[in-house]
């Protein structure tokens, strides 16, 4: 029986599967080292869309000298931000780029020039190597459920999208606090509570990967609420400019469209 990459590989070079399939299943090969090799070969099709996905599913892989070398033959006027932030991701973390104001980020975003694509935001948000905001979130009933639902946050526009993805603790929900815990056995523990009281003796809370973790109140010898979110500050050093463009509009677009 093949195993799920293989079949995500296989859609993916199927050219007789809808595009938006075939991308879905190239952001779904992202992260695994076993697929490098396929994705650089895929990374020459003619179609534009699949080749940008690819080179972005291939950010931050192992690439190997050879890999880059036939990667850097791709270059068109098109795909070239993303080539070039493939095979140099580092130049998404420098000083300038993340230091930015507010306002400048803002400004930057929307002088972008190429039109925005819902869909390309939409397979960010479940992107296992960029983006990951599923790992944490979830949409419309896709996701996971360490932080809020998503799915209707719409409201405060990309103005307060973007404050909260360059300031994930500024405007915490308490319930979303996590808290750490140590144990008699010298355990750490950080998660969100989720069930504190009860008969049973124990505490439940969800861990960083959504599942639910419980523990003996008599085992915990010390619990601290952290009034910080659990959200990493990081997400902008994975992301160019037009993804988080991208990103923040399919948040922001009205619930149901």
């Amino acid at each position: 029986m093949a195993t799920a990459p293989q079949v995500l590989l296989e859609v993916a070079q199927d050219a007789q599967q809808p595009l938006e399939v075939r991308l879905e299943a190239v952001a779904g090969l992202a992260g695994l080292p076993d697929s490098i090799p396929a994705l650089v070969e895929l990374a020459a099709s003619n179609t534009p869309a699949l080749r940008s996905e690819v080179l972005r599913s291939l950010r931050f892989a192992p690439l190997t000298t050879a890999q880059k070398q036939a990667l850097a033959q791709l270059e068109t006027p098109e795909n070239r931000e993303l080539l070039h932030v493939t095979l140099t991701p580092e130049r998404l973390a420098t000083k300038a780029r993340i230091e930015r104001s507010e306002a400048q980020w803002l400004a930057d975003l929307e002088s972008v020039a190429e039109p925005v694509d819902l869909q390309a935001g939409q397979r960010l948000f479940y992107h296992s190597a960029i983006g990951t905001c599923s790992k944490c979130h979830r949409h419309t009933g896709r996701g996971n459920v360490v932080g809020p639902d998503l799915s209707a946050i719409n409201q405060g526009g990309t103005t307060a999208l973007l404050r909260a993805v360059l300031q994930p603790s500024r405007d915490v929900s308490p319930q979303y606090y996590p808290w750490t815990l140590e144990t008699e056995d010298g355990q750490r523990f950080t998660g969100i509570a989720l069930r504190k009281g009860g008969r049973s003796g124990r505490e439940y809370y969800r861990d960083a990967s959504g599942q639910e973790r419980s523990f003996l109140k008599s085992e915990i010898v010390a619990r601290r609420e952290v009034r910080t979110s659990m959200m990493p500050t990081g997400l902008v050093r994975t992301l160019t400019d037009r993804e988080l463009r991208d990103l923040l509009a399919f948040l922001a677009q009205a619930k149901g469209k």
